[in-house]
């Protein structure tokens, strides 16, 4: 593909799409950008997580398919408040990824979580839109794993070590939880450099026919 995801996610906003989100959010146009980008980055970590295996796949592209003719980037701002972008990432990521995933990114950005919750929000249907679009192009579904996550380690700007730790915060920990299940609920989102702390075991995966 010519052109990667978060290219694509930026010449399908525009700078005035950029504005926008800045003033939903009360940024200005670069933390505005830096937000998006985090975002879809986690967000696109999630699917691959998901797709690493043939029920995963399958799920995420039954909902992708349902994405197929949806067009996010007519009325940008009102995603903010859109089931649909809280029902992919509770599917993606989970209710309590997504929280940390808020929170992480908001540690790195210096803006407030709730913020960023919001970016979550209207970038996950995009994401959808997208990725419709490049299986309709050619993406191979098998591949689809692989494909977003090395989009995802190639975004640069010093989100790889951010993106990495909290999609291991998120997923990391799955087999070691399952190994001990008394372990402690309790521990703060490990950034770059940080020791790992006891984490919450993450949701399972979903059927391979969710209600997204």
């Amino acid at each position: 593909m010519s052109q990667s995801m978060q290219d694509d996610l930026f010449a399908k906003l525009g700078p005035q799409g950029i504005q926008q989100i800045a003033g939903l959010i009360g940024t200005d146009t670069e933390s505005a950008k830096g937000a998006v980008q985090a975002s879809l980055g986690t967000i696109m970590g999630g699917m691959a997580h998901q797709a690493e295996n043939m029920e995963g796949a399958q799920s995420l592209r039954s909902a992708v398919d349902q994405h197929t003719d949806s067009d996010p980037f007519t009325n940008v701002t009102g995603l903010a408040d859109d089931n649909d972008g809280r029902k992919i990432l509770s599917h993606v990521l989970g209710d309590q990824g997504t929280d940390r995933a808020a929170q992480g990114i908001s540690q790195f950005m210096g803006i407030n979580s709730r913020t960023v919750s919001k970016v979550l929000t209207m970038v996950a249907p995009m994401v959808m839109a997208m990725l419709a679009k490049r299986l309709r192009q050619g993406m191979e579904p098998e591949t689809m794993s692989k494909d977003l996550d090395r989009e995802r380690q190639d975004m640069g700007s010093g989100l790889g070590d951010l993106l990495g730790g909290l999609l291991g915060a998120i997923f990391g920990d799955q087999d070691e939880e399952r190994r001990q299940p008394d372990r402690s609920e309790s521990g703060a989102i490990p950034m770059p450099g940080a020791p790992r702390q006891p984490r919450p075991q993450p949701p399972p995966r979903r059927s391979s026919n969710p209600d997204w």
